[in-house]
């Protein structure tokens, strides 16, 4: 799991997530394109990967998905 579409489609795609987290299909379509979710569903989304078994999906990894995205954006001054 790289992306934020790739949690998302761990869920079955946005329609199977959107009543889970209460959250309109289209706002999750959104995240997916941003490649960004924002940090106060992180917590509704863990609950529901841990209630239907999606293995995978903590804390840890959503702030990972969210770190990436920023280091994509900002690289470093000095490359390798």
């Amino acid at each position: 799991m790289q992306t934020s579409s790739d949690l998302i489609e761990r869920f079955g795609g946005a329609a199977k997530m959107a009543p889970l987290i209460s959250v309109p299909a289209n706002t999750i379509r959104q995240w997916a394109a941003r490649d960004s979710i924002p940090a106060r569903y992180w917590h509704a989304i863990i609950e529901e990967a841990r209630k239907l078994g999606v293995r995978g999906i903590n804390a840890e990894r959503l702030a990972s998905l969210a770190g990436s995205k920023k280091a994509a954006r900002w690289p470093s001054a000095h490359p390798p």
